[in-house]
């Protein structure tokens, strides 16, 4: 009876995980360590580009891990810009108030942030370093500053509707 519960439990596992589909990215978003990133080259302030994600159901990118900073700068690649906002806004110079767009969290866990920094004072605002300071952190003005930006998605699974 308890190898038969085991076989069962087993196969609805299996059932569910084949069921699941593949990770897809739409509307020209790209599949970057599991999520779904899109670049956009013309610079806009912090909210005008929160707004353009919001336009796709996207946030601006998060940047939770190593793998993901170095990503970010791998996917953008070499172009004109030296930095892109990030889904990050920060009520003090305190890395447990530096707050992910999604809801996730905090950056207390992990962050790039360049020596200094959050500074509130310059700016609520967070941006990633592509060229000096490659990979690290600053805070800037969330609405003078303009800069191009990442939206990122969770995957869509083919196969569900």
């Amino acid at each position: 009876m308890m190898l038969r519960s085991i076989f069962l439990l087993f196969a609805v596992i299996f059932v569910q995980c084949a069921s699941a589909g593949t990770p897809i990215c739409t509307n020209d978003f790209t599949m970057v360590n599991n999520k779904c990133w899109r670049y956009f080259g013309s610079p806009r302030t912090h909210k005008a580009a929160e707004r353009t994600c919001m336009n796709y159901g996207a946030t601006l990118v998060t940047l939770r891990n190593g793998i993901d900073n170095r990503g970010v700068q791998t996917f953008v690649g070499n172009n004109s810009n030296d930095s892109i906002w990030m889904g990050l806004y920060c009520l003090a110079n305190d890395l447990t108030k530096c707050l992910w767009d999604d809801a996730s969290g905090s950056t207390e866990m992990y962050s790039s942030f360049m020596n200094g920094n959050p500074q509130v004072q310059t700016g609520k605002c967070v941006y990633y370093s592509l060229q000096a300071n490659m990979g690290k952190w600053f805070s800037s003005s969330c609405d003078n500053d303009k800069r191009p930006f990442v939206c990122e998605l969770p995957p869509s699974y083919e196969g569900t509707a």
